[in-house]
């Protein structure tokens, strides 16, 4: 993933906190050093407040809770784009 990273230019980054490997919360803040303009929209089935914050601290912009609707996500990533990366929810 990080190789892709640098190869490309991305907007928006959709990340899973519980991943096989380290963890998306573990990933976070490398993805923001190489891709310090893309902004992350954290997903997960197990979240609480603690990960949320985590999440927020390390660079997310958004944070969806699974399951969620596809206008859910769609409202996130229309919202993640309209801030600057280095923006918080």
């Amino acid at each position: 993933a990080v190789l892709a990273l640098r190869a490309h230019k991305f907007d928006v980054i959709l990340m899973d906190k519980n991943m096989p490997g380290p963890s998306g919360l573990d990933l976070l803040p490398g993805f923001r050093r190489v891709c310090p303009h893309s902004r992350i929209i954290m997903m997960t089935a197990f979240g609480d407040v603690p990960s949320y914050m985590e999440a927020v601290e390390k660079g997310a912009v958004e944070y969806l809770f699974k399951p969620f609707r596809m206008e859910e996500m769609k409202a996130a990533v229309a919202k993640a784009l309209s801030q600057d990366a280095g923006s918080r929810p």
